[in-house]
């Protein structure tokens, strides 16, 4: 396992993930415990010009973990997916992306070979866009983005860890 040690002297970029590995401190076997994190992105820098919108789940192309990719698929499609049915609903219209992950260099998810679980980053959407900040600013959309990202979990501990057909508890009214 990774020790608190290591989490506290690597930087900002890993220590969230190191830090989670430290709490997980090899209690459960791989595959029950999953780390996502969320971030917003931004394409340009300028909201005049920045067209990119949408949700993805990010994979670590030199060190993901066993079923990252999965994981990642899993977010980015069922928030994409969910937040499109609720069209209308909303301030603006999701846009739904048709790929939902993302593969690169990212050193938060980078865990390597001996990680203690999978993991991905959540980028929720692009804080140059305007219409894409305007909804992560309202409570409801990230309610959302959480419950979508509770269900993609269900699916990935349905595939992946030992759970035999998990149904997600109904929202609150």
């Amino acid at each position: 396992g990774t020790t608190l040690g290591t989490a506290a002297s690597t930087g900002n970029v890993s220590a969230p993930s190191n830090f989670a590995e430290w709490m997980n401190s090899d209690t459960n076997p791989f595959g029950s415990s999953v780390y996502i994190s969320f971030h917003s992105n931004g394409s340009t820098g300028d909201p005049a010009t920045a067209t990119a919108r949408g949700v993805l789940g990010l994979i670590d192309s030199d060190q993901g973990t066993p079923n990252q990719s999965s994981l990642a698929l899993y977010t980015g499609r069922q928030i994409n997916n969910d937040m499109g049915a609720l069209n209308g609903t909303f301030e603006h219209n999701w846009f739904n992306r048709t790929v939902h992950s993302l593969a690169g260099g990212f050193g938060e998810i980078d865990l390597g070979g001996g990680a203690e679980m999978d993991a991905t980053i959540v980028e929720v959407g692009f804080h140059d866009n305007t219409q894409d900040s305007q909804l992560l600013r309202d409570p409801r959309v990230r309610d959302q983005i959480g419950r979508s990202t509770y269900e993609a979990t269900l699916e990935y501990f349905d595939n992946f860890g030992g759970l035999n057909a998990p149904v997600a508890t109904p929202s609150a009214p």
